[in-house]
């Protein structure tokens, strides 16, 4: 399965399918960007639902803000139990193996959610190779 159908399966499906998670998220609608390794993913969200997660940039595509890691630091992420350090963004970003870029206010409003939702492939991902 590639990374972007693992995504669309493990996240987007597991966030549309949780009205808790769902409903943590009504109140936001933005699009943001995904960096795994050299790939970038456009994950739109409407009312806490994902929309789309898409490869390839429309043309003038904006993103409120970016989350973007190498493949061994998502991996590391999306592990069953993560290591200490690897559980969450803002700690990968501290220890520079994470980039956090943007609109911060978005990405702090929605702190809770964006989180949930990079984590809901967690376990299930498998291990991505680049």
């Amino acid at each position: 399965m590639s990374i972007e159908g693992a995504l669309r399966t493990f996240m987007a499906d597991a966030v549309n399918a949780s009205p808790p998670l769902v409903q943590r998220g009504t109140l936001l609608n933005t699009v943001f960007l995904m960096g795994i390794g050299d790939e970038s993913f456009y994950v739109t969200v409407r009312d806490g639902r994902i929309e789309s997660i898409e490869t390839r940039e429309k043309p003038l595509q904006a993103v409120s803000f970016s989350v973007k890691g190498g493949i061994d630091a998502w991996n590391d992420f999306w592990q069953p139990v993560p290591k200490p350090g690897s559980y969450d963004i803002l700690g990968l970003a501290k220890v520079k193996r994470m980039t956090i870029e943007g609109d911060i206010k978005v990405l702090m409003t929605h702190l809770r959610y964006i989180k949930e939702v990079l984590a809901a492939p967690r376990g299930k991902m498998g291990a991505l190779h680049g």
